[in-house]
Parts: C-alpha cells; structure tokens; sequence
C-alpha cells in the first residue's frame, strides 16, 4: 500500500515540481510537433505484412495478459505477481523466467527481421546519431519528464486512495535488500533496470510503433504503443505516469 501525502506535502510538491513541470511540458509539445510532422528516426518504410502478422500477435498477447490480470488472474504474469508466496509472488524463479521472455521476444524479432534482409541497426535509427549524442537527448528528455512523472503520480494517489500500491516488483527487491538477499538484488536490478528496459525499448519503440507507424501513422503509433507499455506494467498506479513517459 502507498502511503496518502497530505494536504501539506501535496501542495509543497506541486510548488516545487510545478515550474519544473511546466518546461518539461513546453519540451514534450516541441517533441510532438515533430511526432506528428513524422521526422523520427525509425524507419518504418521497410516494415512489411509479416511484420504485420508477428507486431499483431505480439499485441494480442500482451493484450490478453492484461486484461487477464486486472480480471484477476495474477498466474498470467510472467514475473508471477500472485498475492501469495515470496513478496506478492515475485521470485527468483519468475526473475530468470521474465529474463528469459525478454531474450526470446528480441532474439526472436531480431532473428526474423534478419532473415528476410532487414537490418535492425538501419531499420531503428540506430545509426543516424552518434552514441554521445544519444546518450544526451535520452538524458535531456528523461530530466524533461521526471517533474511531469511526480506530479501525475502524486495525483494518482490521491485518486486511488487505498487503491494505490507499488508494482511487487519494487516491494521484492526492498525486501531482499533488508534481508541481505544478494542473488534476488542481482537478479532484480539485471531484469529490471537491464534488461526489461532494452527489450521494451526494443518491442515497443523499435518494433510494434513502426509496424503500426507503415501502416497507421506516427501519431496513431506513438499513443498505442505507449498505451500498450504501460499497461503491460500491470500497476494502476504507474499507469497513467508510464503513458506520459513512454511518449
């Protein structure tokens, strides 16, 4: 359970993240001029029925997964955020087993796409901007959108009430820490901040957005896929912050 902030700490963080939050605003309306205008650096050109096909049944898996756990159906997750065993169901296990569906959802995309002579290097863009220069933008647009995080999470609270809770994922690994748990920190912080971040990067950003890109637009792309990414996070609570984020 998240603790409620008061009136008093809400209305501190609104002063202090308000102004903050208002640059990175200006930012984020720069960023979707250029969305819309299509100047991205994925090339979706290239994108063809198969990738079609494979970007659908991704969709559609995720899809299910979701609304299987918010009907109630925690066995759904790969990561096992039951509400029983370990820390709401998060362990070791599950960690090597999300860490494996992530190495075969990049392997396996990465793998096709090569087989049918489409680079991915080319195809994402990743070649277009020196590694510096990468580095610096996702550095800026990530300092333009923290303010913008907490105060939309902090409005989450207060919506949800006793609603509010962390992803299980965060509880499991402040528990290993108390517990000096090394294996389960490690396991923790290679899925999570490794890992899962690539491969999301990779799925959503690089494959699915331009897949429905070719065929849809940029703008209709960039609003699913960051639907899609938060969602798939399976947390109420950062739901409505991950959306702004994957933006």
């Amino acid at each position: 359970m998240t603790d409620i902030p008061s009136t008093q700490s809400l209305l501190l963080a609104v002063a202090i993240f308000l102004p903050l939050a208002a640059c990175g605003g200006l930012y984020y309306l720069r960023r979707a001029r250029w969305v819309i205008a299509g100047e991205q650096r994925v090339d979706a050109s290239r994108f063809g029925r198969a990738d079609l096909l494979i970007a659908g049944v991704l969709v559609l898996w995720f899809t299910l997964m979701v609304i299987q756990i918010f009907l109630g159906a925690p066995d759904a997750l790969p990561t096992g955020a039951a509400k029983s065993g370990g820390v709401s169901g998060v362990s070791n296990d599950a960690l090597y087993r999300t860490i494996a569906i992530h190495g075969l959802l990049v392997g396996g995309i990465a793998w096709s796409m090569q087989t049918r002579g489409k680079s991915v290097i080319e195809m994402f863009g990743l070649r277009r901007l020196p590694w510096r220069q990468i580095f610096k933008t996702g550095l800026i647009a990530y300092l333009a959108v923290w303010p913008l995080m907490k105060l939309i999470t902090i409005f989450t609270i207060i919506a949800l009430q006793e609603g509010a809770e962390k992803q299980a994922i965060v509880d499991y690994f402040f528990a290993a820490v108390r517990d000096h748990q090394w294996l389960a920190i490690g396991l923790t912080v290679f899925s999570a901040a490794i890992i899962a971040p690539i491969s999301e990067e990779f799925v959503f950003r690089g494959y699915i957005y331009g897949v429905i890109k070719r065929y849809a637009g940029p703008l209709v792309g960039i609003i699913f896929t960051s639907a899609l990414f938060a969602a798939v996070h399976f947390n109420a609570l950062s739901l409505p912050s991950l959306f702004f984020f994957a933006i």
